[in-house]
């Protein structure tokens, strides 16, 4: 890649107003850009910023002050097809491939209406907006010119793609509130951002807006503060919403008036929020506890542009002298109708509180995600997995090592793929958060990683039994986004009650199961046996268990699916390097770690955790055998090895010379080889490699 002052310099003397990144990320280097939308930097701005800065990227202001206008395409696919739908042929101009599709650049034309949504993958970067340019590299993904002409006219612009098109209500719709409008039109500042785009998603929501819509309404918000708020935290801030709050299920009258409907927040068993999106108040009850006296619980009251105005408070919300108590204390914090709300909190939590779960017609059930797994062949969807193995063998590295792959969709460990992104928690009984940090450090240089932004790994020390902190755990998976929690370890999370009982076993898996997200538990195995420490229901209510093994004055490790309910998965081999630097003090440090496949069954000590039937197989894959010889060298019995040779036989799996005796592997029998690369890209973000058949979309089809 070429210096970046030079790749600025070049835009520069092209006439385009040229944008500071971040280093390996999209958004601005500067906190206030406005004014290059008006006047582009010089060559001296250029040198004297990026020669402080050489690792910022490079990025082009749209609009008139570069003379261009951005058609910026998300998925090629799905954009073809609605170009085609709305009868829209691009014109054939400058093209640049980027992470997930294309930008079209295009002369400048005023009628481009800069924002998110106009069509399906298709937003507009003009007055306002900018681009990426290339060559500028972004989570391992560099910015390349596809079609290098010069950018062309557009022609007429489709109604589709001016102001105010592709969302169903527009920024100055007279029936919205005026926080509404101003909100849209010029953003929110440093500290406000977040609680603004917050109300903005919850105001849609409650008025049953799709979420496509939403997004697309809060990505012309984002454009707009100052510093620019990011699609990523858009989308994060919408999924939040969306997924989290849900309208009220029930009406509320209150002095003979139908009360304002809130938004209720139902995802934590021993939590309500409620929230009203116009007036910007939200009202949070914390450790709900119904006793014989009535219903308590920890309230704390919030509004916009104030923050918290009342709370946390613990009070019964049955009781008439406790509800009095709140309006008065309240009526002195901020004007607001306090009695009709603390009817609607009290009515909502009871009501909701004897709700149970419901019952689900299976022939209309749909699958919330198109593939089980969340990262093959470890962790599905809304499933728990357990690695289990004596001390020292690795488990806690390679639960780091999943972690950075489903944190940043890359595939540390050969062999794995994770479909899509999401935040992690780490749940730690045994170590500190700085031995964590440091092996995956170590595993990122070693797989030339230099980020997982926008997602984060989090930490959290426990020293008690994991249902201790429930409430806590719930509270921070939901506003975190958490899609994915390792527990290190299973037994110190159980520590409050004896491991060996039922109730240890249950407590665990319940306290789990009520955070709503697949989780990896660590734990041992007993003296003696291969199953997993402690009581039976810590095997039988995992739904997948794997025991990892290591060979013995080597860094080879085996994983054996010993359990699952659903098909067994191949057992993995993987070699595990450590490259090691020096502290200046004498001693070593681990700097790089990187992971990669080796056969389970050509170790003799691993082999013997293959099933019987593999290290059969494995031994005949050097040619034909006696059934004593083969008995022999996988340390099996003979009469065990002749019972699998003759059922193998009448499978097709083995041949016999009828000669010899002989037994051998049949023509197209596959050897127990080590778990190979998924054929689907290792990377969650998806490329382009179906050209289109329609000649008019000629950006997607392959030059």
């Amino acid at each position: 890649m070429p210096d970046t002052r030079d790749t600025a310099k070049h835009y520069a003397s092209l006439g385009y107003s040229v944008l500071p990144l971040r280093p390996d990320d999209k958004r601005p280097g500067l906190s206030q850009w406005k004014a290059l939308q008006e006047k582009p930097w010089g060559i001296k701005e250029i040198n004297d910023f990026w020669g402080q800065n050489p690792k910022h990227g490079v990025g082009i202001i749209t609009g008139k002050v570069s003379g261009i206008s951005v058609i910026d395409i998300d998925d090629p696919q799905r954009a073809a097809k609605a170009f085609k739908n709305a009868g829209i042929s691009p014109p054939k101009t400058f093209t640049v491939i980027t992470r997930k599709g294309v930008h079209l650049y295009y002369k400048y034309n005023a009628d481009f209406a800069q924002g998110a949504g106009r069509l399906d993958a298709v937003d507009i970067r003009n007055d306002g907006g900018y681009v990426v340019a290339p060559p500028t590299v972004i989570a391992a993904h560099e910015y390349t010119i596809k079609t290098d002409i010069e950018p062309v006219e557009f022609g007429e612009v489709p109604v589709q793609l001016m102001a105010q098109q592709g969302t169903k209500e527009t920024a100055t719709d007279i029936n919205r509130p005026d926080w509404i409008a101003e909100a849209l039109l010029k953003g929110a500042g440093e500290g406000q951002r977040n609680d603004t785009a917050m109300r903005l998603a919850a105001y849609f929501h409650s008025r049953g807006e799709q979420k496509d819509i939403i997004r697309a309404m809060l990505r012309q918000y984002a454009d707009n503060c100052e510093p620019v708020f990011s699609y990523t935290e858009v989308d994060q801030v919408v999924d939040s919403v969306t997924q989290r709050y849900k309208q009220s299920p029930v009406q509320t009258f209150y002095k003979g008036t139908l009360l304002e409907k809130p938004l209720i927040d139902l995802t934590t068993p021993r939590r309500r929020i409620f929230r009203w999106p116009d007036s910007g108040l939200s009202v949070e009850l914390d450790h709900i506890n119904e006793a014989r006296d009535g219903i308590t619980a920890w309230i704390t009251v919030s509004k916009s542009g104030l923050g918290e105005i009342y709370g946390p408070i613990r009070m019964n919300l049955l009781s008439v002298t406790a509800r009095a108590a709140f309006i008065r204390e309240l009526k002195d914090r901020d004007e607001h109708d306090w009695a009709s709300v603390i009817q609607h909190i009290s009515r909502l939590t009871i009501d909701t509180m004897r709700e149970e779960q419901p019952f689900i017609a299976l022939s209309t059930h749909q699958a919330e995600h198109a593939s089980p797994w969340l990262l093959r062949p470890f962790i599905r969807y809304g499933q728990p997995t357990t690695f289990y193995a004596d001390g020292g063998t690795g488990k806690s590295t390679l639960a780091d090592a999943i972690t950075l792959s489903i944190v940043s969709g890359q595939a540390v460990i050969p062999g794995t793929f994770a479909a899509e992104r999401t935040n992690v928690l780490i749940g730690d009984w045994e170590t500190d958060p700085t031995n964590h940090k440091m092996i995956i450090d170590a595993m990122m240089k070693g797989r030339g990683m230099p980020t997982y932004a926008p997602n984060e790994i989090y930490y959290r020390r426990f020293d008690g039994p994991l249902p201790d902190y429930l409430d806590e755990l719930q509270r921070f998976v939901i506003e975190h986004n958490i899609g994915f929690m390792v527990i290190d370890s299973i037994v110190a999370a159980a520590a409050g009650d004896d491991v060996n009982s039922d109730g240890a076993a249950r407590s665990y898996f319940n306290t789990m199961r009520s955070l709503n997200i697949p989780y990896l538990g660590i734990t041992h195995t007993p003296q003696s046996g291969d199953r997993i420490y402690g009581n039976r229901f810590f095997w039988n209510l995992t739904r997948m268990a794997w025991l990892i093994e290591r060979a013995e004055d080597t860094s080879t490790v085996a994983l054996f699916n010993k359990k699952t309910m659903w098909e067994i998965q191949k057992p993995m081999g993987l070699e595990v390097e450590y490259a090691m630097k020096d502290t200046g003090d004498g001693s070593q440090v681990t700097d790089a770690i990187t992971f990669k496949n080796v056969d389970v069954a050509a170790d003799p000590q691993l082999a013997k955790g293959l099933p019987l039937i593999d290290q059969i197989k494995h031994a005949l894959t050097r040619g034909m055998m006696a059934p004593k010889d083969i008995a022999e060298e996988t340390g099996i019995k003979d009469a065990t090895v002749r019972q699998y040779l003759a059922r193998g036989l009448k499978s097709g799996i083995f041949i016999k010379d009828a000669t010899t005796g002989n037994y051998g592997l049949a023509a197209g029998v596959e050897p127990p080889l080590l778990v190979t690369q998924p054929v689907t890209d290792e990377s969650v973000t998806p490329t382009v490699t179906t050209p289109a058949t329609d000649p008019s979309m000629w950006w997607i089809d392959d030059e």
